[in-house]
């Protein structure tokens, strides 16, 4: 679950950096705190877009973290000016 939330995290944050810069790591942050307080229909039943707190063995919470992760770096690299890298 732990290397599952970073790569959802790490993904956030290389998909703003071309738009916000130094201040792109709070992208994290700031959705860590709205899925805690807004993921959930009841307290063990998590929207499927929040990722985070979702169980473990959830096979579609690992494959939004890894699409969110690849892009990410998609847009890192193609809009991100070559002395951010």
């Amino acid at each position: 679950m732990a290397a599952r939330n970073n790569l959802l995290f790490c993904g956030l944050a290389l998909a703003a950096w071309p738009l916000l810069g130094h201040r792109a790591p709070l992208v994290p942050v700031f959705w860590l705190i709205q899925s805690m307080f807004l993921g959930g229909r009841s307290r063990d039943d998590p929207y499927p877009w929040v990722i985070v707190t979702e169980a473990a063995d959830v096979t579609h919470a690992a494959v939004g973290a890894l699409a969110v992760f690849l892009a990410g770096i998609l847009v890192f690299i193609c809009l991100a000016p070559r002395t951010d890298r």
